[in-house]
């Protein structure tokens, strides 16, 4: 059945932004320049570990401060482009959860980090009093979003390069990870590297959906297993099963799909999951091909309708 809903055509790339993602660029913004006009509040808003306690906001704020005008403008430019995709699809208030969850839970894990490496290294005072911060885990988990929702659609990186969806994610931590290294700035790796991750883990396993019925994405396509080359995919499976197990608290997630109080949900064993994802793709690869970049958002809800509905979106 062909859908009824009409979306608003946006004529240029640079509209349709949502009200989240501008939220998320002016709190950005508003955190710079509150470190330029008054630079000790940086002590308070970045991540200082021997400061975390009692000042326990920070494992949040660090997350949202950079301290370079460049790098502001570009973080921000990245977040309204990826959530003008993300948020209509989980909605705004599951997106704000996502959000404020996996950058929490990425503040977290950089604070253990750093408190290991000074508790059982030489107990460096520049590690325990050091001034970290940054966007990169933000941009990040985004990332890791998009391969969520559509991970075989070809995008255009600079208007020029192609790549699908699915491989952003780790490009974007190893080309972060080598730009940190050339300029010594180590904490960004694990920036990078935990954004994604936690970002996945939230999505895998803690993310509620019909109303709390559904827990997680269990899908094969989903597993920690793709982000890496195939031949590491059995290793990386067993090496990953204990955490996410682990975190799996409310409902279990098994590999044959979803499960809710112990029985599979109707409709979720692998196989129909599959076709369904795959027809909700080819309807969103479709659209993609003649659409103009400000009917990207439009394509993706309807492919994720069809892939809803077990039928392409529009039916030819």
């Amino acid at each position: 059945m062909t859908s009824t809903h009409q979306h608003p055509q946006n004529t240029s790339l640079f509209s349709g932004f949502t009200r989240l993602s501008k939220v998320f660029a002016l709190v950005i913004a508003l955190l710079y320049a509150v470190t330029k006009f008054v630079p000790s509040s940086k002590t308070y808003l970045a991540l200082v570990p021997g400061r975390t306690i009692p000042c326990v906001w920070n494992l949040l704020t660090s997350q949202f401060l950079e301290t370079n005008g460049a790098l502001v403008a570009l973080d921000i430019f990245a977040i309204m482009f990826l959530a003008k995709v993300i948020e209509p699809i989980y909605g705004s208030k599951e997106f704000l959860k996502f959000t404020l969850s996996f950058v929490t839970m990425t503040g977290t894990a950089m604070f253990a980090c750093l408190f290991l490496a000074y508790m059982f290294g030489p107990r460096l005072g520049f590690i325990w009093y050091g001034q970290y911060c940054g966007a990169q885990a933000l941009i990040a988990g985004y990332l890791v979003a998009i391969k969520q929702i559509m991970p075989d659609s070809e995008l255009r990186l600079l208007f020029v390069i192609k790549l699908k969806a699915k491989y952003l994610p780790v490009l974007y931590a190893i080309a972060a990870s080598c730009i940190a290294g050339f300029n010594e700035s180590y904490y960004t790796i694990g920036l990078s590297f935990f954004g994604a991750y936690m970002s996945w883990l939230y999505l895998r396993v803690m993310q509620t959906k019909m109303d709390g019925k559904l827990v997680g994405d269990p899908s094969n396509e989903f597993r920690f297993a793709t982000f890496f080359p195939e031949i590491l995919h059995p290793v990386v499976d067993k090496l990953v099963l204990p955490f996410t197990v682990c975190f799996g608290k409310k409902k279990m997630i098994d590999a044959s799909g979803f499960i809710s109080q112990g029985q599979p949900l109707p409709g979720s064993d692998t196989k129909e999951s599959n076709r369904r994802r795959e027809r909700g793709q080819r309807a969103l690869e479709e659209r993609l091909a003649s659409a103009t970049p400000g009917d990207i958002e439009a394509a993706v809800e309807g492919s994720q309708e069809a892939a809803t509905n077990g039928a392409p979106a529009d039916p030819k």
